[in-house]
């Protein structure tokens, strides 16, 4: 099938990469010795299905301006895992894989079991109900600790005597006074528990409070006067050495007063003995710690991680989670207390809301750094004023960077941000800037252009969870079905006067296509049910899944007047390479390309590149173009274009000019190398793939090119707390950036941007959090497990 190709210069490069329905499954999983937490399962579907309630639903329609939904989420369980906390839950593989991915892949086995479908879902959330396991996300999917109910709990550290006491009474403290319990977390011992593995013997003092080993000679003296009275207590068993459960260490026994305290502070605490409490002779402790992590701004920094968002970063120094302002910094961000999940917030920085596509080019001001570029004034809207009209970002462009600026107010999710304040980021890649839709191919190692396969869900199809579907051209069944160049989707063509609406704009075009023949209502007819017509786009979808897809036509399918369509698997019959598409429930063709090393190319496993297109101010080698065959990228600088894949030469008629950035100094992805017997641009890390010229490619003589992609497209806070009078300057790049006036009621502020004049005086104001006071604090914060 001989398809029409069409030049990818046209194609939107500004498409997102997470849009529409994101309906998660949120499986309850128990580990088979804790008992199962007293939570209604009310909570956890409120969390995650209901607008209006404070938890994920809310965070991300707000955050993302509404484009993501996780209606159609779901609540399943409590299932009992195969994993006992206390034997597995540091290292359930044995091997010191991360134990989330045990977590997950036993949720998925049981939801399985149980009779649940997860082909519906975007991703699964996994809740066990214990705490200090590995949580965090992997992939689509993620875990959250939810604790238990294990043991006695309210055992809390005193921080004046560093013992461990029961904070349910009040005891004497050897420092003076009570015990303070401030600061301490909520501990929890085995009781009376004959199958916990650990020492007995120890026992509550019914004086002071703490937990002492009664198994010596001397009980030890206390501090409330005489020696430790143990009336009442049951009898604890604490675990030491090599533990199998999560929890905290070095907790001793005090060989003088027989008391349990905490030795890893500089001061060993008060012994009631005398002096400070003498550890020697004792083993390492573990405790059990409690606690949730249900809280707003853990699961949506790992949810965030679900939808391909990465972490944030601060400049100068460089540091990782760096971005107190937003989510992608895991634990170290500036929350508030939403009374119902929290910490929450705050919200994410703008250049990743627009690389994500959440709002769109026209909300953004964008200014090119040129020396007969003239001062510009623009007003900015907040961040969470979107409903305002104006400019929410300003950027920018040099050569080799992308400033950004963006105004963040005080309220909703960013409530706990501690004023309202403007914020300045340095992207080192120009992923934002070029055009999108460049994949790696796993068979020839080239780079393709993916970007025609455009879909009503936003961007481009996602067949990730496909089967390959065959369909028999100008075979029997219903006829009629065509293929369009367009957009790859099938359409119906065969009802006068239907209107048939393309996602890459206007009408299908099916002018080079076969007439599909598809199983109409044939019960015989092998293959998979299902499939039916949508009476609007008249598209084939999928109907079995809780979601009908997003239509062409706006909203979603209507499938009424439809009968059941039936398509057949595997290669058997027909042209394979068809596929289903999870965004839009669409059949699409996937077979668009000529790959040398045969078929069409795949892009399992690739990230998604953006490259310069069209850009005279663009640092590296240009004379890069597309080739209108084989989809590939390739060197035209030479006499000749190259041999092509889909025989004869490439063709460059309609491509832009690509330049590549040879040089490195750019976020990126490096060892992409020049074949000089071809042209095209493949992956050289891996070493040569297949040549359409004959053999291996030949990279000798190449330079090694870095290309921006997606997942190293970071975004770098600059200092913080912009305040209207401040000023940013670049001398080497020539930028200036100063603050105006802040309306906090209007929400808005005016900013100026520029080229530096030719005499200045660079101002650098310290203002906010320095970059070293921001790194000493992240030092202070512990990060939560994320991953």
């Amino acid at each position: 099938m001989d398809h029409k190709r069409g030049a990818p210069r046209f194609r939107s490069n500004r498409q997102a990469l997470a849009l529409g329905p994101a309906p998660f499954a949120f499986i309850l999983c128990a580990f088979n010795d804790i008992p199962l937490p007293k939570i209604p399962k009310s909570q956890f579907f409120n969390f995650v299905t209901q607008y209006g309630r404070g938890g994920l639903y809310d965070y991300w329609r707000d955050i993302s301006y509404g484009q993501i939904d996780l209606s159609g989420s779901e609540v399943f369980g409590w299932y009992q895992m195969k994993y006992s906390f206390f034997r597995d839950g540091l290292d359930p593989f044995k091997n010191g894989t991360q134990g989330r991915r045990a977590w997950i892949a036993e949720a998925i086995r049981l939801a399985g079991d149980n009779g649940v479908d997860l082909s519906r879902f975007y991703g699964v959330i996994v809740a066990v109900n214990a705490y200090g396991v590995d949580d965090s996300s992997a992939g689509r999917n993620t875990v959250l600790q939810v604790g238990g109910s294990w043991g006695q709990s309210n055992w809390k550290w005193c921080n004046k005597c560093e013992g461990l006491t029961f904070a349910g009474g009040a005891g004497d403290c050897p420092a003076g006074g009570v015990h303070d319990h401030n600061g301490s977390a909520d501990y929890s011992l085995a009781l009376n528990d004959p199958i916990f593995q650990g020492q007995d013997g120890w026992k509550w003092c019914n004086k002071c409070q703490g937990i002492c080993f009664s198994g010596g000679a001397d009980l030890g003296p206390c501090p409330n006067g005489g020696k430790h009275d143990h009336t009442g207590s049951g009898n604890y068993k604490l675990a030491f050495g090599k533990v199998g459960f999560g929890g905290q260490n070095q907790w001793k026994w005090c060989n003088k007063c027989q008391v349990l305290s905490f030795s890893g502070d500089s001061t060993q605490g008060p012994c009631p003995g005398g002096g400070v409490h003498d550890h020697t002779g004792s083993g390492d402790y573990t405790m059990v710690v409690n606690g949730s992590n249900m809280n707003d701004s853990f699961n949506a920094h790992e949810t965030g991680h679900c939808l391909g968002l990465a972490h944030s970063w601060s400049a100068g120094p460089d540091v990782e989670y760096g971005d107190p302002w937003d989510i992608m910094s895991a634990m170290r961000v500036r929350t508030f207390d939403n009374k119902i999940h929290s910490p929450a917030g705050p919200g994410i920085n703008a250049p990743t809301l627009q690389k994500m596509g959440w709002f769109s080019d026209d909300r953004v001001f964008t200014y090119k750094v040129a020396p007969s570029r003239g001062l510009s004034t623009v007003k900015l809207v907040a961040l969470n004023r979107a409903e305002d009209s104006g400019y929410l970002m300003a950027r920018v462009l040099t050569p080799d960077h992308v400033y950004t600026v963006e105004f963040r107010r005080a309220t909703g999710w960013d409530a706990g941000i501690g004023g309202d304040t403007v914020l300045i980021h340095e992207l080192r890649s120009n992923y934002t800037t070029g055009q999108r839709n460049w994949q790696w191919c796993n068979k020839c190692q080239g780079l393709t252009f993916t970007g025609n396969a455009v879909c009503p869900g936003g961007a481009v199809h996602d067949h990730s969870r496909s089967a390959n579907y065959s369909l028999a051209a100008d075979g029997t069944g219903q006829t009629g079905w065509k293929w369009c160049a367009k957009c790859q989707s099938l359409s119906f063509t065969g009802k006068s006067g239907d209107v048939s609406t393309c996602p890459a704009g206007g009408a299908h075009n099916t002018t080079s296509s076969a007439n599909y023949g598809l199983q109409l209502n044939n019960s015989k007819a092998e293959g998979q049910k299902d499939w039916k017509w949508c009476c609007k786009c008249q598209g084939l979808t999928f109907a079995a899944n809780s979601t009908m897809g997003a239509c062409s036509v706006g909203g979603v399918h209507d499938h009424s007047g439809s009968g059941n369509y039936t398509l057949a698997t595997g290669a058997s019959v027909g042209q394979d390479q068809w596929r289903w598409c999870s965004k839009c429930q669409g059949l699409a063709y996937d077979g668009y390309s000529v790959c040398a090393a045969g078929g069409a190319h795949t892009h399992v496993g690739s990230g998604d590149y953006s490259l310069p297109l069209d850009d005279p101010t663009a640092s590296g080698q240009d004379k890069w173009k597309w080739c209108s065959k084989c989809y590939g990228l390739a060197y035209a600088g030479t006499p000749s274009p190259g041999p092509c894949p889909a025989k004869g030469n490439h063709e460059h008629g309609g491509s832009g000019n690509y330049t590549l950035n040879g040089g490195g100094g750019e976020n990126g992805q490096n060892k992409w190398s020049w074949c000089k017997k071809c042209q095209l641009l493949a992956y050289s890390g891996n070493g040569s793939g297949p040549c359409p010229a004959g053999g291996n490619h030949d990279h000798v003589g190449s330079g090694d090119y870095t290309l921006a992609n997606f997942a190293a497209d970071r975004t770098f806070l600059i200092k913080a707390g912009w305040q209207t009078g401040d000023v940013f300057t670049d001398e080497p790049r020539g930028v200036r950036i100063s603050i105006g006036a802040m309306d906090s009621a209007a929400g808005t502020v005016t900013i100026t941007v520029g080229p530096l004049p030719k005499s200045h005086n660079p101002i650098l104001p310290v203002v906010g959090d320095s970059a070293m006071t921001l790194v000493k604090r992240m030092e202070e914060v512990a990060l939560d497990g994320c991953g």
